[in-house]
């Protein structure tokens, strides 16, 4: 990469001393980036990289609130965030340390106080890393790419000759065993991801895997004690105390779930999957109240068709007719064309005993989509009940 490319890149600097805030971004201006945003924490960070386009994150590793690490743990855990190179500062650099960041897929190091030029190779080595892998990430690559394409044992073989290379990597092994677990082979997966937390006892994905072995196994006690020694070395993931609380409600334990699935949208301000998400657990358990609420969170951060449609229902199943009659309207508005909204708007006023608006709206359907079999018999069924309704 040269400088002109670097100028179209957007890079997020996180460290909690303003000094050094400012030397590293008159560092990257002196290197070519023009596009500079910057955090005084980790929290502040992730505020900013859930809002806003961010091409690559340089971090120091001592920060109140949320360290580096586990600035680089959220990156990593989120599916939308997971490639993005991440530059690791820290006034040490400890053994430990290295394990710990390394499996969290670090992108590369930096120890203070360094100087523009060893930023600016650091950066070079990251980009030409990432077009031109080193052996053990072209095999990770490689087995992810059979991964995704449904071929495991490929997989289990790519991940295998990564770990061949590199014998003390936990993520390796995490990876054969995700391989297995999508295999279907529980035993082996199970034996992989334990070799992994042997390896490296602060290796998340590992305690998230075997989580999902057990629960498969029917062991979901289990698999909660895993979810919650995670939980103790990185307390603030959405997804995972989103998954906690699923866990929670399968044991009948609701009083730990609702604070699980609570603790989810708290931490995830800005994600309106997460609400979302939360509010179909919500409304799966027949709690429409706090589904309505999820739902409402999830509309307010980003508006979505599909959302509005899933709080019609939650608040149809309250009885709330007209108000989730007005979010129907606003849905319908937002696709004119989804005969989906027409329907389910028929159905509320069905319930309402409003056959003539009923049938009106299950006509709609039928114009957008003639072949709805479900629609032609609700319409059938209103038309029915009209009838006898006015005899």
């Amino acid at each position: 990469m040269n400088s002109s490319e670097y100028a179209k890149m957007t890079v997020l600097v996180c460290d909690d001393m303003f000094n050094m805030r400012r030397t590293i971004k008159n560092m990257l201006r002196h290197i070519g980036f023009e596009n500079i945003v910057e955090a005084e924490n980790g929290s502040k960070a992730w505020e900013l990289l859930n809002r806003s386009k961010v091409d690559m994150v340089i971090s120091d590793w001592n920060m109140p609130e949320v360290p580096g690490v586990e600035l680089l743990r959220r990156v990593r855990d989120d599916a939308r965030l997971r490639d993005l190179p991440f530059v690791m500062i820290t006034a040490e650099v400890s053994e430990s340390k290295i394990v710990q960041a390394a499996e969290t897929e670090v992108d590369g190091y930096l120890i203070k106080p360094f100087i523009a030029k060893a930023l600016e190779d650091k950066i070079q080595t990251i980009f030409n890393n990432r077009e031109n892998p080193p052996p053990f990430e072209r095999q990770m690559k490689n087995g992810l790419s059979f991964l995704e394409s449904g071929a495991y044992d490929k997989a289990v073989g790519a991940f295998s000759e990564a770990l061949r290379i590199r014998p003390d990597s936990a993520r390796a092994r995490f990876e054969i065993g995700e391989a297995y677990a999508r295999k279907g082979d529980n035993v082996q997966a199970e034996r992989w991801n334990k070799e992994a937390l042997n390896i490296n006892p602060q290796y998340l994905r590992a305690y998230e895997g075997l989580s999902k072995v057990y629960e498969k196994q029917g062991k979901t006690a289990d698999a909660i004690k895993l979810m919650e020694k995670a939980s103790e070395i990185s307390p603030n993931n959405p997804r995972r105390h989103l998954e906690m609380g699923k866990l929670f409600l399968k044991t009948g334990d609701k009083e730990k779930g609702e604070r699980a699935l609570q603790l989810a949208m708290k931490n995830a301000e800005h994600n309106a999957d997460i609400h979302t998400e939360v509010g179909e657990v919500y409304l799966a358990s027949g709690e429409e109240t706090k589904a309505a609420a999820a739902f409402s969170n999830s509309i307010n951060i980003n508006e979505s068709v599909h959302v509005y449609n899933r709080l019609g229902i939650a608040l149809r199943k309250k009885f709330q007719y007209e108000e989730a009659f007005k979010v129907y309207l606003k849905a319908i508005k937002m696709e004119p064309e989804n005969e989906v909204l027409f329907f389910n708007v028929g159905r509320l006023r069905m319930e309402q005993e409003m056959f003539s608006d009923a049938a009106e709206y299950f006509k709609k359907a039928l114009v957008i989509d003639p072949e709805f079999n479900e629609c032609k018999d609700m319409l059938k069924k209103t038309l029915e009940m009209a009838a006898g309704k006015r005899f």
